[in-house]
């Protein structure tokens, strides 16, 4: 393994925290029977028209200046096609080109710093492509060989946070949740329980021969549902990618999902591209601009990460980091 690289990227996708769902009325809440918090605009009847949550905005903003983002000072929403059925409309309002939040980043490592695996964890930054807010989509539950949609959860407000490819290792994809998560926490953006699926993480891996060589072919893997889980997923898919790469097998793109009891990937389909999803301006949604007093009066009620205040009272009070 030590003849090839890690190339890692995160998709984290955060639930916001609202009263209320991205383009409706109907409650933003979790453990309600199932499909009793629906209304025709979430459940996309014929001729219902979107009404976009202002809070969700302003949180998304928020999460943006929090993670040193460039705020878009015109944004839009954009319509994204697909078929699935956690998806009632065959399509998602989401963003494409022109999201609220791009080029950020996010430290993490430094002094006396350690890894998930014990291993010393060197400060660095990792960037941020970009932070953009769209939909949610129902959720499918499976059991005794038929599937089950509950819509409660389609239509609440998401945020994608969409990282850099500069993860090289497991404890640093592991760091960087770590941090994302305290971020989105401490913003009073959203709970991040996971296990409500208010947090939720795909990942991208490839290997090349050396920092200097070109990206290899990136696999995503998804159903990752724990920060554990996509530690080790990591370190299985460099281990699998590689025994594949020394075999002479050329790798494709494709989408994987994590089976964290058997602790292995699976092949779950190609890899969509951009043009698959036929993305095009939302029709039923005006653009957005965002102006300068607003996001100045927003970085002036941002409150003290955990990073700033670990080094506040170093600094103050003389302490340790540990």
């Amino acid at each position: 393994m030590a003849k090839y690289e890690a190339v890692i990227g995160l998709e984290v996708h955060v639930q916001v925290r609202t009263a209320s769902k991205m383009f409706c009325s109907c409650a933003n809440t979790f453990g309600a029977e199932p499909n009793t918090k629906v209304c025709p605009v979430c459940m996309g009847y014929p001729g219902v028209l979107p009404v976009p949550n202002k809070e969700a905005i302003r949180k998304t903003v928020i999460a943006g200046l929090l993670t040193e983002c460039e705020i878009a000072r015109f944004s839009k929403f954009d319509r994204k096609s697909y078929f699935y059925p956690d998806m009632p409309k065959n399509y998602q309002i989401s963003q494409y080109d022109l999201p609220f939040c791009s080029a950020g980043r996010i430290k993490i490592g430094g002094d006396n710093v350690k890894g998930f695996s014990g291993e010393p964890l060197p400060e660095k930054y990792i960037g941020i492509t970009r932070i953009h807010l769209e939909e949610d989509v129902a959720k499918l539950n499976h059991q005794h060989g038929a599937s089950g949609v509950d819509y409660n959860r389609a239509g609440v407000p998401l945020m994608e946070t969409v990282s850099e490819p500069d993860m090289r290792t497991p404890d640093e994809a592991y760091a960087y949740l770590t941090a994302l998560k305290e971020i989105m926490q401490y913003g009073n953006i959203s709970d991040c329980d996971m296990e409500k699926g208010q947090m939720r993480c795909d990942v991208n891996v490839s290997l090349r021969k050396g920092p200097n060589e070109p990206f290899g072919t990136k696999i995503e893997l998804k159903n990752l549902n724990s920060f554990r889980a996509v530690h080790r997923a990591i370190d299985y898919e460099i281990e699998r990618q590689a025994e594949l790469l020394d075999q002479g097998v050329v790798l494709k793109q494709e989408t994987r999902g994590w089976n964290d009891d058997l602790g292995e990937s699976y092949l779950m389909r190609t890899k969509e591209q951009a043009q698959d999803y036929r993305y095009f301006p939302e029709p039923d949604l005006l653009g957005y601009v965002i102006p300068e007093e607003t996001v100045e009066k927003l970085k002036a009620e941002l409150p003290e990460l955990p990073v700033q205040k670990t080094l506040r009272y170093m600094n103050e009070c003389g302490l340790s980091r540990a």
